[in-house]
């Protein structure tokens, strides 16, 4: 059976644009999606940064407050916040017998970030509740008798994301 003659003929103009717009339309949306991978895995990055450094932050506190040989825990502790070489430093400020002992709370995060002690709260056996009683109205008030004290921490980004953790730190035994 004799065959029928191949035309020479090559693709018409239209098939050739049809086919250059498949590719374009594809290779955008690949590029999109690329895009898209690239600022999600800066995000990403940038999280997993924020919350190694507020827990790093975390330990080395109940590291020093709690879990030292000589820790620092005392009831009715409170926080201040210093300027040491231009870095805001927490204190954790103790009063025993008139006298009061500030030892602070150091903690260098990486370059571009930063790193806040926000508060110390005393637990309130007679509340079931947390409140923020300073070292003034703490005695007094019956406050921090319970060896419980509740910290908040808050690191922020170069590109200003936050992350805040709270964590608890009991009276040594």
């Amino acid at each position: 059976m004799p065959r029928a003659p191949r035309s020479d003929d090559g693709d018409t103009l239209i098939e050739v644009m049809i086919a250059l717009l498949v590719i374009s339309v594809t290779t955008a949306a690949l590029m999109t999606g690329l895009a898209t991978s690239i600022g999600a895995s800066a995000t990403h990055r940038n999280l997993a940064t924020l919350d190694t450094i507020v827990r790093s932050y975390a330990e080395t506190i109940k590291a020093d407050v709690q879990l030292q040989a000589a820790p620092l825990y005392q009831d009715c502790a409170w926080i201040t916040t210093t300027n040491v070489g231009g870095i805001p430093t927490a204190q954790y400020n103790t009063k025993s017998g008139g006298v009061v002992t500030t030892t602070p709370l150091t903690f260098t995060p990486p370059a571009g970030y930063s790193v806040q002690l926000d508060f110390l709260h005393y637990w309130n056996s007679t509340t079931y509740s947390f409140n923020g009683d300073s070292s003034t109205t703490c005695m007094s008030a019956g406050g921090d008798q319970s060896g419980i004290q509740l910290f908040q921490i808050t690191a922020t980004s170069p590109t200003r994301s936050h992350e805040s953790l709270q964590f608890v730190v009991r009276v040594p035994t």
